[in-house]
């Protein structure tokens, strides 16, 4: 199954909601309103249940644009007709019964999608092994290049000129 770089970025979106909210802890709200704490709580219950809320912002980790709302929602029906997540709507109202407001990836989905942040470690892991190197090689050519500085040599005179001048008188 090929993918293209916008459902990568849709799926491996998608497991890190559901393993951030998942992870939440259950009674961090107990002091907030009663509206509040019911939304957080729901969150986490429908997080476990695997069901998270579309976050585009999140997962692009910049603000979307029209456009881009657009092509993403073509993106999850692509997904959805590829049998890799579910759109899943849990509002009532008259006006959103056919927007959906949460995804949920199927079990092809999850593995799928588990093998993207796998990947995406690995990568960030031999990115970070290459900064490293690349910074050590850095060092050893500083240190290869630098001179000690003479500073016996140098005219202080003109330094101290310059320093005791006043402002208004050129030197």
């Amino acid at each position: 199954m090929k993918l293209n770089a916008k459902q990568k970025i849709v799926l491996a979106g998608v497991l890190r909601s559901q393993r951030a909210l998942a992870g939440m802890d259950y009674h961090a709200a107990d002091y907030a309103t009663s509206i509040r704490r019911g939304q957080y709580r729901l969150a986490i219950v429908r997080a476990r249940d695997g069901a998270v809320p579309i976050n585009l912002e999140g997962w692009l980790g910049r603000q979307p644009t029209a456009s881009d709302r657009v092509m993403y929602c073509r993106e999850l029906d692509r997904l959805e007709i590829m049998g890799l997540l579910r759109r899943l709507n849990f509002y009532t109202d008259r006006r959103t019964m056919r927007r959906a407001s949460h995804v949920r990836l199927t079990a092809t989905g999850l593995e799928v999608a588990e093998r993207l942040l796998a990947e995406e470690r690995a990568d960030a892991g031999n990115q970070t092994a290459a900064r490293k190197t690349e910074s050590s090689s850095r060092v050893e050519r500083a240190d290869d290049l630098a001179e000690p500085i003479d500073v016996d040599g140098i005219d202080w005179s003109s330094i101290t000129a310059l320093i005791e001048a006043p402002a208004d008188q050129p030197v």
